[in-house]
């Protein structure tokens, strides 16, 4: 079987998705979104993309996107880049493109589709199977009992997902169709018709993940509806350990939040807007619940990560205006831009908003406008205005040019402080070498075992004092007493 990875998804116009670039991941790629962003699209139209290679489903846009009287698809387009086939002897793969279009009544070719077994499990998978049957009455099945191999692993992971006495998984046939069921170890039997809703989809999942082909296509819509969160996670980790083993592609959709906590997913956040629909490469509940509309406070700062926001939130405490911020995350200096381009389009208000880089990305005028040109594409008369909009929002801090970043200036300012009996600076000097930026600060937190916040504030009040301290905060500290004059 040849190995064929999905690298992008680029969509001109397809339903309520308009412009999108959307990337996934070689394993494991989480879509979410609010209600109607087009999440359950992307699946659909990925789906449609290929055509079997041996074993999998075979699907047509007709089957998703069905002519109707207020809508035939025309002028939808849509591409998906790929690699697919062996490495060269280079260790480099080609490229490529393969492009769907819908000018009148009919899609491109499906002939000319690659090749590759796709499985999308939709919604309806939840659908308990008794409510499919429609049958009151006996029900009458032949049973099998799976023994092979791959059967075996699917109930003993079900039986650790859901903490159930599963003994072995059967078949039940009836009327040419096929039903899962379990024995359990005390002897009962039961099918598919008997099963709860989070069981059998649990099932249904295993199933398809251990019994597809290596380098499949696995397309799974709100993967933990009916699912108590520690089954979700226990699901997540054993998709991940076979999607890797078998060079699986698995993308679903997800509305938990609790996603962030697994660093093999790798998370797409779609956003619409008027004119143009917006991916994010990272999301966190802050920003989620910013972009739907909750928000308290009138000063909206957006910043990378926890130790810039303790930054910010600092310089405020300084300027006795904390109680009218609110600092949000929003992860990778990528999705600064992503950001900055959302709030134009949907042509929100700027007065209040700063986005605040690290200072160790993009750092130059040409290097962001590069990245805001990116994320702000387009051909309007007025684009350039709208260019310098975008990038009037956004700020950074001033690292000098002996520091990578700001846990790194945060570090150096506390070894070089005159505190030789203050526990910070001697846990400071015990750190020369870090595997990870974060871990300048981290390890201090970790060694003195107190909440993050505190420890982190604690830190931040000792250098606060110096002149290298305030000449990095400049540009937030001058734009949040701007605020607060107003």
């Amino acid at each position: 079987m040849s190995e064929n990875i999905l690298r992008r998804l680029e969509i001109k116009k397809l339903k309520g998705l308009i412009d999108v670039n959307i990337t996934f991941a070689n394993t494991l790629t989480a879509i979410m979104g609010v209600n109607g962003s087009g999440k359950t699209t992307i699946l659909h139209a990925l789906a449609c993309m290929y055509q079997k290679e041996r074993y999998g489903e075979e699907y047509k846009f007709s089957n998703f996107f069905v002519p109707n009287p207020d809508s035939q698809w025309a002028g939808s387009e849509l591409r998906a880049v790929y690699w697919q086939g062996e490495m060269t002897k280079a260790g480099k793969r080609r490229l490529r493109t393969k492009i769907f279009t819908k000018k009148r009544d009919r899609w491109a070719d499906y002939s000319a589709r690659p090749k590759r077994d796709v499985f999308y499990l939709g919604i309806d998978t939840c659908l308990p199977e008794i409510e499919r049957k429609k049958q009151n009455a006996f029900v009458s099945y032949q049973t099998q009992l799976r023994d092979d191999r791959t059967s075996k692993k699917v109930i003993n992971k079900a039986a650790y997902i859901l903490e159930k006495s599963y003994k072995s998984l059967l078949e039940h046939t009836v009327k040419n169709k096929r039903l899962s069921g379990v024995e359990l170890s005390d002897g009962l039997k039961y099918s598919a018709l008997s099963m709860g809703t989070g069981e059998q989809r649990v099932i249904k999942i295993l199933n398809t993940i251990f019994n597809a082909q290596n380098c499949s296509l696995i397309l799974i819509d709100e993967i933990d509806l009916l699912l108590h969160v520690n089954a979700f996670k226990k699901l997540l980790f054993i998709i991940n350990e076979e999607a890797k083993r078998k060079k699986l592609q698995v993308i679903f959709t997800t509305h938990a939040l609790m996603i962030k906590e697994f660093n093999f997913v790798e998370i797409r956040y779609i956003e619409n807007t008027p004119t143009k629909t917006l991916v994010y490469t990272d999301i966190n509940t802050g920003m989620i619940y910013s972009m739907t509309g909750v928000e308290s406070r009138g000063i909206k700062v957006y910043v990378e990560d926890a130790f810039a926001q303790a930054i910010v939130k600092k310089i405020a405490k300084e300027l006795n205006i904390l109680k009218k911020i609110t600092v949000h995350l929003f992860g990778s200096a990528q999705n600064a831009f992503t950001l900055a381009a959302s709030i134009i389009l949907k042509n929100e208000s700027r007065e209040n908003v700063l986005i605040v880089l690290d200072g160790d990305k993009y750092i130059s005028s040409d290097e962001k406008k590069t990245q805001i040109q990116k994320a702000l594409s387009g051909t309007e008369k007025d684009i350039d205005t709208r260019w310098n909009q975008a990038l009037s929002l956004i700020s950074q801090f001033s690292l000098p040019n002996n520091c990578r970043h700001p846990e790194n200036f945060v570090h150096n300012l506390l070894i070089d402080e005159d505190q030789d009996t203050n526990e910070f600076v001697i846990l400071a000097r015990e750190i020369r070498v870090v595997d990870d930026k974060h871990s300048f600060i981290n390890d201090i937190v970790e060694r003195l075992g107190d909440s993050y916040d505190v420890l982190v504030d604690n830190i931040l009040s000792i250098v606060s004092e110096t002149d290298e301290w305030a000449n990095f905060t400049i540009n937030i500290r001058n734009w949040l007493r701007e605020r607060r004059e107003i």
